[in-house]
């Protein structure tokens, strides 16, 4: 794995609860920064990309499966017509 360098100044006493959280799960400080830095990039990624932004969504409202049954529901459709 290739070596980075980032120039940050943490406040001290995080460093320290760092290190004493890193000893008390039996892992280095850099594993549990690696895995805060992926945990956080995932729930920004999550954040970005909601079905809930999506402009389509809710636009149409119909079957869920109307593209597989269309033959089926519009015969339902003219039956009912028919009567």
């Amino acid at each position: 794995m290739e070596t980075s360098q980032i120039q940050w100044k943490p406040d001290p006493h995080l460093v320290e609860c760092l290190i004493q959280f890193a000893k008390k799960h039996g892992q280095k400080p850099e594993e549990i920064i690696t895995q805060a830095v992926i945990a956080y990039l995932e729930s920004q990624v999550k954040n970005e990309f909601t079905v809930v932004d999506d402009p389509l969504i809710g636009l149409f409202s119909g079957l869920p499966d109307l593209a597989e049954r269309s033959e089926e529901i519009l015969q339902q459709a003219f039956s009912k017509t028919a009567e």
